[in-house]
Formats: C-alpha cells, sequence, structure tokens
C-alpha cells in the first residue's frame, strides 16, 4: 500500500514501483515496422530495454532507452521509457525533462503529463506539477490517478478545495483505493479547518463557533470546557434544538447527574419529538432512584422510536425498582436479544435478567441468563486483552503476549 504523504522526497519513487508498468510505452510490434520482414535496430533495443525495465534492470534499460532516442530522436514513447527509467533511478530533474521532450512530441502520450507532475511536486516545484496534472486529468479524465496526483499537489499548494474536488473525483474512479481515501480524508480536514477558520473571522461571537468549539473540546474528552461552549451557544440562542441535550450528555459524563437532568427536560420541552432525549431523561431518572418519573419519558421515546432499544433496558430497570418484574422481564429480553444491539447493553440486561428470575425464583431461567451474561463478559474481556495485545504489538514492533 503507497501512503504519499506531501513533500516526502520518497513518494515519487513509491508511486512508480506501483503505476509506472502500467503507463509505460510497449515495444512496437513487427507489424509497425518499416521493414516488414525484420524489425529495425532501434526497435530491438526498445524492445530488450522494455524487458530489462520490467525486470528491474534500470541501468541497462537506461543504456538502452539513451540508444533508442539517439536512433530515434522523434520517438516520443522512447522518451517516455526513458523519463519512467530515470525516475526509478531519482534522477528527478532529468526524468521531467526527458518526459517534457516526450509531451513536446505528443501531447497526449499517455502518462507523460502525469508522471512529470509527479516528478515536479517531488522537485517542490508545486505550479508546474499542478499544470501537468491539470493536462493529464484533462486529457484522461477516467485515470483515477491523474485525479489524485491533482488533489495531492493542490494540497501541497494549501488550496484545500480545489484538492477535495480532485480527490472525490478520483474516489468515484477509484472507489477502493486507500491511497485515495487517504488523501481525499486530509483533503476534506483541511476544508474543514479553513472553513471554520473563516467562520471564527466573519463572526467570532456566533453561536455556531461555540458550537464548533465546544464539539472539538469533546472529541479531545474535555468536557468540562464543552459545557462551557455549550452554555454560551444556549445563551445566544435558547432555543435551539440539540444543544441542550448535548450539554446533558457532556454533564452526564461530568457525573453532574442533576444538571444533566434539567438539560435533557428543557430538550424534551423544545423537541417534544426527540426520541433520544426523551430516553436519556428516563435514564437520568432511574439512576437518581426516580424510576416512577422515568417510565413516562421512556415510554414516550419507545412511541417515536421503536427500535431504541436502549430505551428497553432502561424502562426495564425502572420496572425493576418498582416489582413490576414481568414487564421488567420483557424489556430486558427485548434489551438482550435485540439485533444488532451493542455488547455492554446486552451484557448488563442479561444481568439484570438473572437478578429478576432470581427474585422471582425461576431458577432455571436464573441460571440461563447469568451464563448468557458470562459468555458475553468473558468475550468482552477477550477483545479488551485483544486490543491491548495489540496496542503493544504495535509500540515494541513486535509479537508479544501480555499474560
Amino acid at each position: 500500500m503507497l501512503i504519499l504523504r506531501l513533500r516526502d522526497s520518497k513518494s515519487l519513487c513509491a508511486a512508480l514501483l506501483g503505476l509506472a508498468f502500467l503507463y509505460a510505452a510497449p515495444a512496437p510490434s513487427q507489424a509497425s515496422s518499416q521493414t516488414l520482414s525484420q524489425p529495425q535496430q532501434w526497435e530491438l533495443v526498445f524492445q530488450r530495454a522494455t524487458q530489462e525495465m520490467q525486470a528491474a534492470q534500470f541501468a541497462d534499460a537506461e543504456k538502452d532507452y539513451r540508444e533508442v532516442v539517439r536512433l530515434r530522436p522523434a520517438f516520443a514513447p522512447g522518451y517516455l521509457n526513458l523519463g519512467l527509467t530515470l525516475a526509478y533511478e531519482k534522477k528527478t530533474e532529468e526524468s521531467v525533462q526527458l518526459l517534457e521532450r516526450a509531451i513536446a512530441l505528443s501531447p497526449s502520450l499517455r502518462g507523460a503529463q502525469l508522471f512529470a507532475g509527479i516528478g515536479d511536486y517531488n522537485l517542490g516545484k508545486y505550479a508546474q506539477a499542478a499544470e501537468h496534472l491539470k493536462k493529464a486529468a484533462a486529457s484522461f479524465p477516467k485515470d483515477a490517478q491523474a485525479w489524485m496526483w491533482l488533489g495531492v499537489v493542490e494540497l501541497a499548494l494549501d488550496n484545500s478545495q480545489e484538492a477535495a474536488a480532485a480527490l472525490d473525483k478520483a474516489a468515484i474512479l477509484d472507489p477502493a483505493n486507500v491511497d485515495i481515501m487517504y488523501h481525499r480524508g486530509r483533503a476534506h480536514m483541511d476544508l474543514s479547518k479553513n472553513i471554520y477558520e473563516q467562520m471564527f473571522k466573519t463572526n467570532r461571537d456566533s453561536w455556531r463557533v461555540h458550537l464548533v468549539l465546544a464539539q472539538s473540546f469533546d472529541e479531545q474528552e474535555n468536557f468540562t470546557q464543552a459545557v462551557i461552549e455549550y452554555n454560551r451557544a444556549i445563551q445566544a440562542v435558547p432555543r435551539e434544538s440539540g444543544l441542550h441535550e448535548a450539554l446533558g450528555d457532556d454533564q452526564w459524563q461530568l457525573n453532574n447527574l442533576d444538571d444533566a437532568r434539567v438539560a435533557y427536560e428543557q430538550e424534551v420541552e423544545i423537541d417534544p419529538n426527540s426520541a433520544s432525549a426523551a430516553y436519556k431523561l428516563g435514564a437520568i431518572l432511574v439512576e437518581q432512584s426516580h424510576p416512577d418519573q422515568a417510565i413516562p419519558p421512556l415510554q414516550k421515546a419507545l412511541t417515536l422510536s421503536p427500535r431504541m432499544y436502549h430505551a428497553n433496558f432502561w424502562l426495564g430497570r425502572a420496572e425493576q425498582a418498582l416489582d413490576q418484574d414481568e414487564d421488567a422481564i420483557k424489556n430486558f429480553l427485548i434489551a438482550a436479544t435485540y439485533p444488532g444491539a451493542d455488547g455492554p447493553t446486552m451484557e448488563t440486561a442479561w444481568y439484570h435478567l438473572a437478578q429478576t428470575y432470581r427474585k422471582l425464583h425461576r431458577r432455571e431461567e436464573e441460571q440461563a441468563a447469568m451464563q448468557k451474561f458470562r459468555e458475553l463478559r468473558a468475550e468482552s474481556d477477550a477483545r479488551k486483552a485483544q486490543g491491548i495485545n495489540e496496542k503493544k504489538k504495535a509500540l515494541l514492533g513486535q509479537d508479544t503476549e501480555i499474560h
């Protein structure tokens, strides 16, 4: 896999290893010879040079391709292949000169503009590289590599919008290409950053600015600062849906349950159709030992979103606390067996099922639920241990197991 980083002097060589054979001009067939009975001398040398190039015998290939262009100074494919060979040998400046000679002789020769652009990029000549790559993409609009490299060069020129556009086109042409994904992700990250910077300059006091800052702090798990920014956004637009719920999420992360409950109550009042806010309000009320108050918002959440199995779990918790055991069992079973449910919810739901069955003296069902809980817990522990081992392997660069 090629991960081609900006200003990486090795990236041209890496790219050529994967691409040059696709773009190198093939040896001319015997039928194309001016003398039909046998190939001319330059054709024989070209064929030999092509074989040497394919065998990675670059010094021999260079020597023979030089002989080809000496014998046929107007033969554009000779300059193309010689330029590619020199690129392999990291003779980048001469490589670009030869590729430009090929372009002058045959402007539509596939690969010449592309590799001249890659060469200029590696020489730090980004403007010249962009010109070559724009022509390559225009001449061969279905060539994903041309669009990808144009995007890479536009990133080097700090043109994030143009880079994103080029890499979006590359992704459409070659959606499974990891290199394109990598550069496309970088381009859109840079584009987002530039847009946010422009937003800050335009109106630093906008509630949108505070929202972006809050979300940035959330990504850093700096929930204290995120709460400050969410509150500032709410001061500017107190009736904006979503803000109070996000504030409640961070207050819950900080274990400020009273503040989280107030935030969720405000969100439900602003947006009565928010199933997620209703479910979170009910969950907080269960956490605060108010199961009777928790049931209405949890039931409403399930009415609004019947597939919200998390609400089933918390509704089961509320019913369990109120000795509504049969209802609790139904909701715990939904949460424990819902297709695609997350592991922690399933695991905890089976545990509460076992508790409820024990209370009802339903011994076999209790044992089955507890067995399922233990199986899920073992799987969870194994995944955690594997994650730790993989992290340690990555740090040490070797196979190491933690016992």
